[in-house]
């Protein structure tokens, strides 16, 4: 009986050791790509959701971020985006060891692909979106809840001179 105790114990042991390693691994994994490995995993992510309809509460825009980055080989599990901020910044999420709140000098002008842009729109709402796009006039959106009650993950070209007409404030951020 006690040599059974001990051989529990030990395999109890190996999965708590091998589970900490699989963790870890993909720490090591996520940290291990660039900046620019990172926001192009984000873009694939974004497009392997393309096309795809949520329910209500997943179909939310800032949800589906949240999940998208979590799951569909984005980040492997390793980063889980913040909580927003409480009312009234509660159009951006709080502060977060896991995202890099991007000081933009440039404006809207200034984001790259798979960058996360959250805003607080002349309507009074609040979107997330993944920018998947850039040029001179304008950029790429791959977001879900757009437009309100459309919980269908599509991509949108918008001008920076019409976000600029929508948007009040907006937050710009890269997932480290």
């Amino acid at each position: 009986m006690k040599r059974a105790k001990v051989l529990l114990l030990a395999v109890a042991l190996l999965l708590v050791l091998s589970s900490a390693t699989v963790f870890a691994n993909g720490n090591v994994w996520w940290e291990s790509l660039s900046q620019v490995q990172r926001n192009q995993q984000i873009v694939n992510g974004a497009w392997q959701d393309y096309g795809k309809t949520f329910d209500s509460w997943n179909g939310q825009c800032k949800v589906w971020v949240q999940n998208m980055v979590h799951y569909n080989s984005v980040s492997q599990g390793h980063v889980w985006l913040p909580s927003n901020n409480p009312a009234p910044n509660d159009w951006y999420w709080s502060n977060d060891p896991y995202y890099h709140d991007v000081g933009m000098s440039g404006g809207i002008e200034s984001v790259q692909p798979g960058w996360i842009v959250q805003m607080h729109l002349t309507s009074g709402n609040a979107h997330t979106a993944v920018v998947v796009y850039k040029d001179s006039s304008g950029v790429g959106f791959i977001e879900s809840n757009w437009p309100l009650g459309s919980y269908t993950v599509h991509y949108r070209y918008v001008t920076f001179s019409v976000f600029k007409s929508q948007v009040t404030m907006y937050s710009v951020h890269y997932i480290r």
